[in-house]
């Protein structure tokens, strides 16, 4: 089955990527996905309609953290972080709509809390941008 749009395999336990097809979800949970975090607002065009029930039924954590693209809030960051460190060492997806805000929230977490040195992040940001 073919990748989601713009994805990036982080690390072997962490990969990113634009909207997912609802069908893609299960390929998820097959590839050993354990968490799906997703950036996108509800409202947004390329929002997946019923992804919170599509991923609890299929048995993966399933965590909504909507960022406005235009205007990102520190607490979305925060809320990130949290998510992140809830999942750890679990096989997490982070999603979004083109995966530009889960490849700032994810260089900006390698960074910060991984360890990641400042060109490893901006590496994974011109990956996606």
């Amino acid at each position: 089955m073919q990748e989601p749009y713009n994805f990036i395999q982080v690390a072997p336990d962490l990969a990113t990527s634009g909207v997912i097809a609802a069908e893609r979800f299960a390929g998820l949970l097959a590839d050993g996905y354990e968490v799906v975090i997703n950036l996108l607002p509800d409202e947004s065009q390329y929002a997946v309609e019923g992804e919170p029930a599509i991923v609890a039924d299929l048995g993966m954590d399933y965590v909504h953290i909507p960022v406005d693209f235009a205007a990102p809030a520190p607490s979305n960051y925060d809320d990130f972080v949290a998510a992140m460190q809830a999942a750890t060492g679990k096989k997490i997806w982070v999603h979004c709509a083109a995966n530009w805000r889960v490849s700032s929230f994810v260089s900006l977490y390698g960074e910060r809390e991984l360890g990641w040195t400042r060109t490893t992040a901006e590496a994974l940001v011109e990956k996606a941008w």
